[in-house]
This record gives C-alpha cells, structure tokens and sequence, in this order.
C-alpha cells in the first residue's frame, strides 16, 4: 500500500460541497501510520456533521479542527477520538481536519472511514422545538416534536438561557454574550437586536430574563437597573421599547435576578420568581399601575423555581426542582393549586430542567431535561397529567456527540443539553368548524389526489352540507377541524 497522499494541510483532501459525502482510505504502510488531513471551503453557509473513524481500540482516529490559518483551532475540537461532531461552515470560510492514529496501532490494513452530512433544512411548523445552545457560535435547532431529532438549524442565533415564542410567530432571545435583545419573526430572519438596556452589560442583562404576553409583547430584565434592583422593559415584536417596569424586589434579597418570568394575557400582570436559591415565592407585580402584589403563592420548601408560563385560560405553570426531584404546578390566578405534576426517572445533571407551553395551549406543556448525555423531551397533557410525548435522543453540547464511541451512532445531528425549550407557534388560520376538503387534493375533473401540484393553497370548507337533499361528499379525504381551532 502506498503512503497516504493527503499527510501535511497542502495535500489535504478537498471534501467538496456535495453531501452526504463518504470516503475511506487506507492510513498505514509497511508498519508507519500517518497523520492524514481533509479540508472543506463553505459553499453557502451550512451545518454539517462530520464523523471521522478508525476502531475502538486499534486504530483510533483523533480529529483537530483548524480554521484556514492551519494554527487556530475552530471552536474548541482538538484531540477528540472517533465522535461524531457539527460545525457551521460560513460561505467561502476553509477548515482544515487533522486527524492523528491513537490506540494500539496493532491494525493493518488501518482504515479510516469520513462521512459528511448537510443538516435538513425542513420548514418549520406549528409545535416544533426551539433549542438554542449556550456555546457562542453554534445554531438554534429546531427539533421534530414526534422524533426529538432536528429538522433545521438556524444559524448566527445568539447563545443563551433565556427565550421565548409567541402565538404570533415572534421568537425573542436574551444573548449571554452582550445586553441585546434579538428577536426574529417566523421564518427566523432577524428583526432587530434591541439594546435595551443602554450601558448596563452581559454580566447584568446577558443572561437576563425572558417572558411574554404569548400574542405580541416580550418582558426582558436586568438583574441591575443601575439601582442595585432588578427592573423589567416591555417590548413589541418590532423591537420598540413600550415601558419600563419596576423596581420589582424594592432592594430585597432577590434583587440579584430572579429565575422564572410570564405576563398575564392581558398584559396586567407580570408573574416571576426570586434568584436568589431556593424557598422563593411566586411574585406578582401590576404592570398598569407599575407596583409590586402580594404573592401569588408562598415557597415551596426546600425547591428552587425555575420557569414560570402563563395559560391562555388565566392559570399559571411553574416549575420546581431539588436536584432530579422536578415539579410542575398549576395555579388559579387566586394562587389556588389546580394540579400538580411530579416527574420521576428525569436526570437534571447537566442544567435545571425548563419549561414551555405546549402550540395547543392550554391542553399541555412540555418540560425539559437534560443529563450529560441525552436531551429529553415530555409533553404532559394538563387535564390529567398524562405523557403525551417522551423523547429522549442524544445530544450535541458544543456541537459534539454526547454518546458513547461507536461505528454506528444513533443520530448524526442533535440539540444542546441546555438552555431554555421554546414552542414554535403562529397564528390559527381556521376559524369554522366543519368539514374541509385538503390542500393536496385535486378537483375529480384533473384526475383526482396529485399531492405534487396542489389545486388550493389551503383547506377549502366544504359547504355542501347545508342542505337537506342527499349529497356525496366530493374526494372523501377530508379534515375535521373543531370549531376556533
């Protein structure tokens, strides 16, 4: 066998831009196992999963990542074995793959498998899942809620551990790594990135607390208005400052920040939680008349509170946890106990566990847990406590597979064990209830279903039913939307 060609950055294998992309190659002769090299130059910024392979033991493949520099290594990969790992590949940005023979070296013929993939680039729909990641640099993704893996990534999403969607489409996100506020709008074009704490920096307003009214506003805080208190700054969807609220602690011992956030639908109330540990009461503050409430409820003991989410049916969600012990419960406006909802068998080893309302609100929620392996997902429906959905795929924390090593990983692609879970929504575009012939079907003049050339562009309701004579229902696929649905 003859030595590798592609052993300096010079000789390096040009992966090229068509994917998925896979190769082997041979990376040892006459007893000497030699370093190998591959490049990629973006073309049209992507994401992609790049997954290098030797043996569990003989022939280990230990990757470094560079950028074009050949020196600088890119985003933190450097001697990482046999793992699968995702990068964002910027248009007309090279990288550079090294990869170094480990193990016992015993092998030969030592072979070395690549495989690249491009990440889908699925549209996004009702009910999806946002997680964004708190490492700098990598994408939000955008997770299938029947799979739990991801159907798209949205990339120069700010990282950080707070955010949250609206019914109108609106997705706002605090960045950990400066004091703006970003805010995209359904398709994830960014509308603005509001500095809406003028002088403060990451250190108070970075990791600031997130919330909304769910229909068209945002509540961002800082945990210092320059006081030493924390104060609240209500924002629209086109990034417009709409008031100042606060202080909301009055120089108390929350006043370093507080953990969980949620506006009354009517925007009267806001509703959040103390930082400062555990034993934290459940706040209210009067957003018309700008002055802190009586508590909505007292502590629950010996938890912490973490999010707070209000219904469309003026109840409130919190959730609380002591180490994997996780609580959600449901509050009357009153701060009566309406349910109470305990999860058994989650691991909240690698972050707190984190809290949505679920598209079809106020039927269920979704609650999030994280250990340092897998990103789990459970949708709880709120009449009765039932599972609706259990998720449970692995993760990728800065972009690395979190599973064990191994020839045959369970998925190529995944979300960062942290930070908030958010659920995408838009506006309901139904408002009669009856029955609707589909989108993909084609009138039984053109031959019937040709799901590929759709005659309409939406449901159509059928209104041959107001009547009283016989009458065949036309292309007996149909929809049953419930009425306001």
């Amino acid at each position: 066998m003859p030595i590798p060609s592609n052993i300096s950055f010079a000789t390096a294998t040009d992966i090229g831009s068509t994917f998925p992309y896979s190769t082997s190659q041979q990376i040892d002769d006459s007893g000497t196992y030699y370093t190998v090299y591959y490049k990629i130059t973006g073309s049209g910024s992507k994401y992609l999963s790049f997954f290098f392979f030797g043996s569990l033991t003989d022939y280990i493949a230990e990757f470094t990542v560079y950028e074009s520099d050949q020196t600088t290594v890119y985003l933190g990969f450097t001697a990482i074995d046999n793992l699968p790992f995702t990068i964002p590949v910027p248009n007309g940005n090279t990288y550079y793959i090294k990869i170094v023979p480990t193990g016992t070296l015993a092998l030969s013929p030592a072979t070395l498998t690549v495989s690249v993939e491009a990440a889908p680039t699925t549209t996004v729909v009702i009910g999806n899942i946002l997680i964004p990641d708190d490492t700098a640099e990598f994408p939000l993704a955008v997770v299938d809620e029947i799979s739990g893996l991801p159907i798209r990534y949205v990339l120069n999403f700010p990282s950080g551990e707070y955010g949250c969607t609206t019914s109108s489409g609106y997705t706002g996100m605090a960045n950990q790594a400066d004091d703006e506020f970003w805010i995209y709008d359904s398709a994830f074009a960014l509308v603005i990135a509001v500095d809406a704490w003028p002088g403060e920096g990451a250190a108070q307003v970075g990791q600031g607390w997130v919330g909304s009214n769910h229909v068209d506003k945002f509540y961002f805080a800082t945990w210092d208005d320059g006081t030493g208190d924390t104060a609240v700054k209500q924002i629209n969807t086109a990034g417009t400052v709409l008031a100042t609220f606060g202080p909301l602690f009055g120089g108390g011992g929350d006043s370093t920040g507080y953990f969980g956030m949620d506006a009354s639908h009517d925007d009267t109330i806001l509703y959040y939680t103390g930082r400062g540990g555990t034993n934290g009461p459940v706040r209210r503050f009067d957003l018309v008349n700008n002055l802190p409430l009586s508590n909505l409820v007292a502590a629950v003991a010996t938890y912490s509170t973490v999010d707070i989410k209000t219904l469309s049916d003026g109840t409130i969600l919190v959730m609380y946890y002591k180490g994997n012990d996780v609580l959600v419960k449901q509050y009357s406006a009153a701060g009566a106990v309406l349910n109470t909802y305990t999860f058994t068998g989650v691991n909240t080893s690698a972050s707190p566990p984190r809290l949505d309302i679920g598209a079809d609100d106020p039927i269920s929620f979704w609650g999030f847990f994280k250990d340092n392996v897998h990103t789990n997902y459970q949708q709880v429906k709120i009449s009765d406590g039932s599972i609706l959905t259990n998720l449970s795929p692995v993760s990728y924390e800065g972009g690395l597979y979190a599973g064990t090593v191994t020839a045959t990983p369970l998925n190529r692609f995944g979300a960062s064990g942290s930070c908030p879970i958010m659920i995408f929504n838009l506006p309901s575009t139904v408002t009669e209830g009856g029955l609707y012939i589909q989108t993909t079907q084609l009138p039984l003049s053109s031959g019937g279903v040709n799901p590929t050339t759709p005659a309409r562009t939406n449901d159509e309701l059928f209104t041959g039913l107001d009547t009283t004579a016989e009458t065949a229902i036309p292309q007996p696929q149909v929809i049953i939307y419930p009425a306001g649905d």
